[in-house]
């Protein structure tokens, strides 16, 4: 009886850890979802510096760049989430706005991205979206997450 009530506790807590991952995990900004960076607005207090994985297109190659969310937010702009995939954790977004970063890695004013969704968490909140306050940095997410 013992055991039983055990292995019963065990598979509880199992699957609420599960289901608490899913939260979690689908926290990141939806596809549809526009993450501001408006200059003048608070600066991350934590430096967020992500690589990005820019797509080919017929004007550029492909290859990586880095999004810094103080330099985003800096010169102002904004990621546009196009698509995510689950089973890789990636996210296809768009970048409009001006420099988002220093030197060779800067991506562009306009660039076609693939990044790791952690990554697109770890943006969203440093335009301070994904809290209780997250209407002036996301946009088109009835959730806000």
């Amino acid at each position: 009886m013992t055991l039983a009530v055990c292995l019963t506790a065990l598979l509880t807590l199992a699957i609420g850890v599960r289901a608490a991952m899913g939260v979690l995990r689908d926290m990141a900004p939806q596809v549809g979802t526009l993450i501001r960076f408006t200059p003048g607005s608070p600066s991350p207090l934590v430096p967020v510096r992500v690589t990005a994985h820019r797509l080919a297109t017929t004007a550029r190659a492909g290859g990586t760049c880095t999004l810094s969310a103080q330099m985003m937010t800096a010169d102002g702009g904004s990621l546009m989430v196009e698509a995510r995939n689950r089973r890789t954790r990636e996210a296809l977004v768009n970048w409009a706005g001006g420099r988002t970063a220093r030197g060779p890695g800067d991506c562009g004013r306009t660039a076609a991205l693939r990044i790791d969704t952690e990554s697109l968490r770890a943006l969203a909140e440093a335009a301070g979206g994904l809290g209780p306050e997250s209407t002036d940095a996301l946009a088109g997410n009835a959730g806000g997450a």
